[in-house]
């Protein structure tokens, strides 16, 4: 019969609403425990403030399951009432309550709980003393650090990584030297933890420890031990990474490559080219990477032999890093690449000789927009608006009429990088496709192009059913500065869309047309503080008396970034604050 009983209250918890809270409540006070499991279930659901204080009484319950479901409930209220109960269930005989109270005072962010989970760290069970470890972690109070640092002996070896963990988040120097120390610990996990956070903490006395760590006969520890040391940013780390590119396993390697890419020394430069030739791709894509960020000429021979790897995404990082390096030597070799079997090398390898003044790549890229791969359709109409030659606009004209839509979006999207006045039709046609996502990029390009012609297309497709074709007119509507948009994004602070009402608010102040004062003014109290901002930082764009005693009483608004958009907008209206 109980058994039944609690089935049927199980099925009720998922239709708990509000008003069931007394109901619920009273639950907690039946005489079958299991009952009292279920109401402590469907209140948590409820997130009502109501039940805080049954659920104080319910950590003094006999059963423990309901003792320990109360202490994770509290945790999740979010109220500090809890805090003083949750530290006496700190000492509950049972283990279970003990370890969702400590989880719950982290949550509850009271330092009040700072001496009670440092006591909790010698508690007889490791799991409580693990959760007590990392809420001292979430609570990011100083007075842990000592504790958690004698906490880098416990026993368990959990308990010891979560320590080292949180003291990394603490990022406090007195852990330091116990946390060199602990790269020396028996249990890898502990090491490589350690060697991880002393990166974090960014102290240099960790540089030579690290060195050592290097060597660590867990390859996670050496890998832990290579990435702080880029972390650390301290060139006497150059060698050992050196010699850690010879590391037995791969992923030390690799990760030796990006390190080094990150101190920028040119001693790196020779081992990385010699790495470029690793077994394994991942140490040569880093190796490549690296050598892009270090932009010396000596690896343009070794990148142009690059482009041929087995690997795409090898080629890949050649083809970008070339485009970079600025050298003509490396022109023919990426007009090879552009007819690689992999659409990504193909589109860096246009990308570079852009960058080059090399415009061969524009006619082929111009052929790939009638591949019939749609992939490859939608990488050529990319990359032509980032070359931005004009020989690519009628044939983008065209793709706005490709059969899949994501070709049209990307020829969208780059005609308005092209800035050429041919596209204006074409885009304002564009308006009317039948996906959203094209007419969205219509809208913002036709702002980028800066032609009047736009502008009453640009009004009607404000009353676009997606969301996002409405916020790039407003925003074009803004950019092309033409007084007939006023009474339209007047209109758009209405919109039920806070994005729409935002960048209508951001456009008339672009506009300054004094019709729009008194809109802006309301707009001042829209619900939605990005809205608010932007009318504030309309007014200031304006300059219009009227809005000065709105701006100084919005002054009192709690929100930070909308405080500083009103200070702005007074500032720009010549208001000292007399």
């Amino acid at each position: 019969m109980a058994a039944l009983i609690v089935v049927s209250l199980a099925v009720c918890v998922m239709l708990a609403v509000a008003d069931d809270v007394d109901k619920w409540i009273q639950d907690l006070k039946d005489p079958i425990p299991a009952v009292r499991e279920v109401a402590l279930e469907a209140i948590i659901d409820l997130k009502d403030t109501r039940v805080v204080e049954p659920l104080i009484q319910a950590l003094k319950d006999e059963d423990m399951k309901v003792r320990r479901h109360a202490a994770t409930s509290l945790g999740q209220l979010n109220d500090t009432r809890a805090v003083g109960p949750l530290i006496q269930a700190l000492k509950d005989e049972n283990k279970w309550v003990r370890r969702h109270a400590a989880t719950s005072l982290g949550q509850l962010n009271d330092v009040r709980a700072v001496e009670p989970l440092i006591q909790a760290l010698k508690d007889q069970d490791m799991t409580v003393r693990v959760y007590a470890a990392r809420s001292l972690g979430q609570l990011n109070d100083i007075r842990a650090v000592e504790p958690l640092i004698q906490a880098l002996e416990d026993e368990d070896p959990s308990v010891r990584v979560m320590a080292t963990n949180v003291l990394g988040e603490i990022k406090d120097t007195r852990a330091v030297e116990p946390l060199i120390r602990a790269l020396e610990n028996e249990d890898p996990s502990v090491r490589v933890v350690a060697a991880n956070v002393l990166g974090e903490i960014k102290d240099t006395r960790a540089v030579e420890p690290l060195f050592q760590a290097l060597k660590d006969e867990n390859p996670s520890v050496r890998v832990e031990a290579a990435t702080s040391l880029s972390q650390l940013n301290d060139i006497r780390a150059v060698e050992p990474l050196i010699q850690a590119l010879d590391d037995e396993d791969m992923t030390v390697r690799a990760d030796a490559a990006r390190s080094l890419g990150q101190l920028n020394d040119t001693r790196t430069v020779g081992p990385l080219i010699q790495a470029l030739k690793d077994e394994d791709p991942s140490v040569r894509v880093e190796a490549a990477r690296s050598l892009g960020q270090l932009n010396d000429t000596r690896t343009v021979g070794p990148f142009i032999r690059a482009l041929k790897d087995e690997d795409p995404s090898v080629r890949m990082e050649a083809a970008t890093s070339l485009g970079q390096l600025n050298d003509v030597r490396a022109v023919e070799p990426l007009i090879q690449a552009l007819k690689d079997e992999d659409m990504t090398v193909r589109a860096d390898a246009a990308r570079s000789l852009g960058q080059l003044n090399d415009t061969r790549a524009v006619g082929l890229l111009i052929q790939d927009l009638d591949n019939e791969d749609p992939s490859v359709r939608v990488e050529a109409a990319n990359v032509l608006g980032e070359i931005k030659d004009t020989m690519a606009v009628d044939p983008l004209i065209r793709a706005l009429e490709d059969e899949d839509h994501s070709i049209r979006v990307e020829a969208a999207r780059s005609l308005g990088q092209l800035n050429d006045t041919r596209a204006v039709e074409p885009l304002i046609q564009a308006l009317d496709d039948e996906d959203m996502s094209v007419r969205a990029d219509a809208a913002r390009s036709l702002g980028q192009l800066n032609d009047t012609r736009a502008v009453e297309p640009l009004i009607q497709a404000l009353d676009d059913e997606y969301m996002w074709v409405r916020v790039y007119a407003a925003t074009s509507l803004g950019q092309l500065n033409d007084i007939r948009a006023v009474e339209t994004l007047i209109q758009a602070l209405k919109d039920e869309n806070k994005w729409v009402r935002r960048h209508a608010a951001t456009s008339l102040g672009q506009l300054n047309d004094t019709r729009a004062v008194e809109p802006l003014i309301q707009a001042l109290d829209d619900e939605e503080n990005w809205v608010r901002a932007g009318a504030a930082l309309a007014l200031g764009e304006i300059k219009d008396d009227r809005a000065l005693e709105p701006l100084k009483s919005a002054i009192k608004d709690e929100n930070g970034d909308i405080l500083e958009a009103v200070k702005g907008a007074l500032i720009k209206m010549g208001y000292t604050g007399q």
